[in-house]
């Protein structure tokens, strides 16, 4: 019933968005405003404003496609499959290169974008799993942090992303703990807020990456889930479980005689 209620003003900003765009690439926010993108990355923001919020559309988009069969709003897939092609093939002319697989230089989680777009090949999950392996920490703001995570998990890079969560140099969440952090700053030096929920959002790879649990294809209300742990080499057990509709769903991980062993509880 919620999202029958969303639906039309869900299709009114997609419209919207329509007419920010330039070449199916969304360039601009209010009348001659400015156009956010993602921020708070550790050096100066580089990743083009449009590259990222043009991403997070098509990610919308594949949103949308998936709850219109939900809520028997068949009819609007062609259109919404339509829009999202355009804006997917905008994306590749201008931010990818064929040469080497990358977006934009891989620079600030740009590939992360790439993948989580449904584009770049096996190169880019390549670089990008290279790149984050030797940095050891987060170039990304606020919203790359999340996105390079899942895409991370989605392809089956738990050690990198493990990595990443549990660095300790500047560019990471154990950085400001070291440095005295009692609740997550605003960005990744300290400067500005101490008290911040931006950078919070990627708890939820915890259970969705690690834990593995995660809401069917094309379900509601968690009537069917998927669970498909993945343990990193650093770690010697995973448990932890999540509020379900229908109950408490609980999963446990761990390494014993050089096999990982687990139990999964449904309610």
């Amino acid at each position: 019933s919620l999202l029958e209620g969303a639906w039309e003003p869900i299709q009114k900003w997609i419209g919207y968005l329509q007419t920010r765009m330039d070449d199916h690439l969304i360039t601009r926010e209010e009348e001659k405003g400015w156009c956010l993108g993602d921020w708070v990355t550790l050096d100066p923001i580089s990743i083009p404003e449009p590259l990222v919020n043009t991403c997070l559309f098509v990610r919308c988009l594949d949103m949308l496609i998936e709850i219109a069969p939900l809520i028997e709003r068949h009819e609007d897939i062609p259109a919404l499959e339509a829009l999202q092609r355009k804006c997917r093939a905008a994306l590749e002319k201008a931010y990818f290169d064929p040469a080497t697989g990358h977006f934009f230089g891989g620079t600030q989680g740009a590939d992360a974008y790439g993948i989580y777009a449904g584009l770049g090949d096996d190169r880019t999950k390549q670089l990008l799993i290279e790149k984050y392996d030797a940095l050891g920490h987060f170039d990304t703001g606020f919203i790359g942090t999340d996105v390079l995570l899942e895409v991370l998990f989605r392809i089956g890079a738990a050690d990198t992303a493990y990595k990443l969560l549990s660095g300790e140099e500047l560019g990471s969440f154990l950085y400001m703990k070291r440095h005295g952090a009692t609740t997550i700053w605003e960005r990744w030096d300290g400067l500005e807020s101490h008290n911040h929920p931006m950078f919070g959002g990627c708890v939820r790879h915890l259970f969705e990456g690690f834990l593995g649990i995660r809401q069917a294809y094309g379900t509601g209300g968690y009537r069917a889930v998927t669970v498909e742990p993945q343990l990193p080499e650093g770690l010697g057990y995973l448990r932890g479980s999540l509020q379900t509709p229908a109950g408490t769903l609980r999963v446990s991980l761990h390494r014993e005689n050089g096999t990982v062993k687990h139990s999964i509880r449904l309610p």
